[in-house]
Formats: C-alpha cells, sequence, structure tokens
C-alpha cells in the first residue's frame, strides 16, 4: 500500500482507489523505520513449501534498496512459483494445492505490515495466467545487478 507523508499527515492509498488519512504523530516514533532500509538493505527470505530445505528456508536474498523493490521482488517470484505448479486442465483448487505441496514463498524480512505478504494476493494468483512480466522476479533481483558489477570490472 502506497503511503504519501504531507506536512504531518500519513495518506495511504488502497488498491479499490481509496486513501485513509492519520495524524504523523499518532503513528509513534517506532514506526518511522519503515520508512528507511535497514543498513545491509532489505532481505527477502524463499521458504520451500515442500519443506526439502532446512527450516524451510530455501535462502535469503539482500540488497534491496527500497522495500518497493523487495516487496515487488517477493510477489514476482511468488507469482513465477505458483505458475511453475499450473499445469494444463488444473483447477485452481489443484493449482493451490499444488503450490502448497511443491511450490515457494517469499516473505520480506523485518518489514512488519509494510512486506507483501503471498496470502492477500494467492487467490488472484491461482485464478489467473500471468503475464511474462508477472513472473520475472530476475530482473528484480539485487544479486544481478552485482553479477553486472563485476563483469564490468573486469
Amino acid at each position: 500500500m502506497p503511503l504519501l507523508i504531507r506536512g504531518k499527515n500519513v495518506l495511504r492509498f488502497r488498491e479499490d482507489g481509496y486513501f485513509g488519512c492519520q495524524q504523523y504523530a499518532d503513528r509513534g516514533k517506532a514506526r518511522m523505520s519503515d520508512l528507511f532500509a535497514p543498513d545491509e538493505g532489505w532481505r527477502v527470505r524463499i521458504i520451500d513449501l515442500s519443506g526439502g530445505a532446512q527450516d524451510n528456508i530455501s535462502e535469503e536474498i539482500g540488497g534491496f534498496d527500497t522495500l518497493m523493490h523487495a516487496n515487488e521482488f517477493a510477489r514476482r517470484y511468488v507469482r513465477d512459483s505458483v505458475e511453475r505448479c499450473r499445469a494444463p486442465g488444473m483447477s485452481t483448487k489443484d493449482v493451490l494445492e499444488a503450490w502448497f505441496a511443491f511450490g515457494e514463498d517469499a516473505v520480506v524480512l523485518d518489514a512488519a505490515e509494510g512486506g507483501w505478504k503471498s496470502a492477500t494476493e494467492l487467490g488472484d494468483f491461482v485464478d489467473r495466467l500471468a503475464s511474462p512480466e508477472e513472473c520475472d522476479w530476475r530482473s528484480l533481483d539485487p544479486r544481478r545487478d552485482a553479477d553486472d558489477t563485476e563483469e564490468s570490472d573486469e
């Protein structure tokens, strides 16, 4: 949910076009940290739903400069995972069951309620096929930027 700070007011825009407004002072000092990335950047944890990894954690990817970047990466990663679990002729229930059995979830660490959650969009993901762009998490992967930098140094 995007937010805009104007003076002492925080406007939160929702997908349905409505927005809420509250006094910034009412938010409390602890919430101010939501606006800034941790020192090492935001991290996304990939969770193996099949149980094949230790503690179900496949990997953690760091280096996201903004929460928006980390959220979109997590969203696209899960979207791609759902599509890899989909086969022709499967019902939405079958796709959902396959994802819970074999898919991967993604969680933005230390983002609290500002982090993207798969549960909010999973129903939509299983209901309709994704476009290639919706599944393109690789273009948002900060490790790709690191690889590009190493290649240009050589």
